[in-house]
C-alpha cells in the first residue's frame, strides 16, 4: 500500500506544454486533465487521485514534475504563460504541501466535515 496523497497542479499555457512535455518523456501521464478557456487564454488542471507522491525515491512522474517547476521558479509573475501553483494533500490531515510562481494562479483545498448520505437533520440551531 504505502503512504498515499494527492495531486494537482494549475498552470497557464506554456507551463502545461513543459510538464506534458517532461511526463511523455517519463512515460507517465496524470490520472485527469482539465482545460478552462475564456477568450484565447487557457490554464489546465493536472490531477492526481491516491498517488504514492514522494521526491527522490525514483517515481520518474514525480521527479519529472518536480523538475519542471524548479525550472518554472525561474520564472516570475510578469513571464505570461508560465504561472503554476501546485497542491499535495497528503493521508495525514496536517500534510498540506503548496508551491507557486505566480500568486494569480488559484488553487486551494476545502476542509469540511461531510455529512453522510441518508443523514436527516431533525434539530438545527434555531
Amino acid at each position: 500500500m504505502g503512504y498515499r496523497s494527492e495531486v494537482a497542479i494549475k498552470c497557464e499555457e506554456k507551463a502545461y506544454e513543459m510538464f506534458i512535455n517532461a511526463l511523455k518523456k517519463v512515460n507517465e501521464a496524470p490520472d485527469r486533465i482539465y482545460v478552462y478557456e475564456v477568450d484565447g487564454y487557457k490554464e489546465y488542471l493536472l490531477k492526481w487521485d491516491w498517488v504514492k507522491w514522494h521526491e527522490g525515491f525514483g517515481y520518474k512522474d514525480v521527479d519529472a514534475v518536480t523538475d519542471v517547476m524548479n525550472a518554472l521558479d525561474e520564472y516570475d509573475d510578469q513571464d505570461t504563460g508560465y504561472g503554476y501553483k501546485f497542491l499535495r494533500l497528503g493521508e495525514d490531515d496536517a500534510d498540506v504541501e503548496s508551491r507557486t510562481n505566480n500568486y494569480e494562479v488559484e488553487l486551494y483545498f476545502i476542509r469540511e466535515i461531510e455529512i453522510p448520505d441518508g443523514m436527516v437533520e431533525i434539530k438545527g440551531n434555531k
